[in-house]
């Protein structure tokens, strides 16, 4: 459901007011980011980290990644933490982003009047 808010009365700020919706969530991205990682690797998923990858082979069931220091490794399937990058970087049709997210703000003082602490975009 959405509500009209008279933002000057909950907020440090002035406007004439916006849309409040819910189901929406508050995480730290870094830690949220390693907790996916660590659940990945318990059900087997192998992490390379800090990867300059310099070639790579893809096709349907088989993927071929070349490391600049000389290694393959070699997958049935490969997940790219890069962001809108992968998209360019694979360039093939069956490679979807299926959900990219990126928010940044300098922390807020405690003194700041914030409503709930909600999202604001």
């Amino acid at each position: 459901m959405n509500i009209i808010l008279n933002i000057n009365r909950k907020f440090s700020f002035l406007k004439a007011g916006a849309l409040v919706t819910g189901n929406d969530a508050e995480i730290n991205p870094y830690k949220h980011a390693h907790l996916l990682i660590e659940k990945a690797v318990l059900k087997g998923v192998r992490v390379y980290t800090n990867t300059k990858i310099n070639g790579m082979i893809l096709k349907e069931n088989q993927t071929q990644l070349f490391t600049e220091t000389g290694h393959t490794v070699h997958a049935q399937a490969v997940i790219f933490a890069t962001g809108y990058e992968a998209q360019e970087e694979v360039k093939d049709k069956n490679a979807v982003i299926l959900s990219s997210y990126a928010i940044a703000t300098n922390q807020m003082g405690d003194e700041a009047k914030w409503h709930d602490n909600m999202m604001i975009l």
